[in-house]
């Protein structure tokens, strides 16, 4: 916590806000919604701002792309299905024909919730790995410095290098409990 604290007041010595400022303004704001969708929405922005700030036309696919430094390749399937929530959610759209057939034994309410829960702490995970690593911070906290960082100016080796092991997406799926989801919080 300490650690945190120390990169949070560095951040601040910064000044004028940048990207990582935003993330973590968006992670709190997912934080304090009620709706899974919601939480999901904010969390995969707060990700968004790390890995792929730009407005391209192929921005969901660079999403993935980078994404995988972060996560590991195995969580594509995740992060397609968050991204997906992400923008049904942005458009007031409904999110839960997305969990139909996932033959995980959960309703889809319960998996949506899985899945905000799971989003909560990715997004936390990378945050809190960017407040605490100097050496992440002049890649990861500007436009120009993420594009750089992500261009041919870094190999594939050299960027893992920097960033480290790739976050357990498992692990953070199993921060999930099923049991402390209310019977009324499913029918929702």
């Amino acid at each position: 916590a300490l650690r945190i604290r120390e990169g949070l007041a560095r951040l601040q010595d910064q000044g004028p806000a940048n990207l990582l400022h935003r993330a973590l303004a968006t992670f709190t704001s997912g934080a304090h919604r009620n709706r899974a969708e919601e939480r999901v929405h904010e969390f995969v922005r707060a990700m968004e701002a790390l890995a792929a700030p730009g407005d391209g036309q192929k921005y969901r696919r660079t999403f993935r792309s980078r994404t995988r430094l972060f996560f590991g390749k195995e969580a594509d399937r995740l992060l397609r299905r968050l991204y997906r929530v992400k923008r049904r959610a942005g458009h007031a759209r409904d999110v839960l024909d997305l969990y139909e057939g996932l033959g995980d034994g959960f309703s889809r309410r319960v998996a949506l919730w899985h899945d905000a829960v799971t989003a909560e702490v990715l997004a936390r995970t990378l945050l809190k790995r960017v407040l605490l690593s100097p050496d992440l911070w002049e890649h990861l906290c500007f436009e120009a410095g993420i594009e750089r960082f992500f261009s041919k100016a870094f190999d594939q080796v050299e960027r893992t290098r920097i960033w480290g092991r790739a976050i357990d997406v498992d692990a953070a799926r199993g921060a999930f409990r099923r049991g402390v989801v209310q019977p009324v919080d499913s029918e929702l």
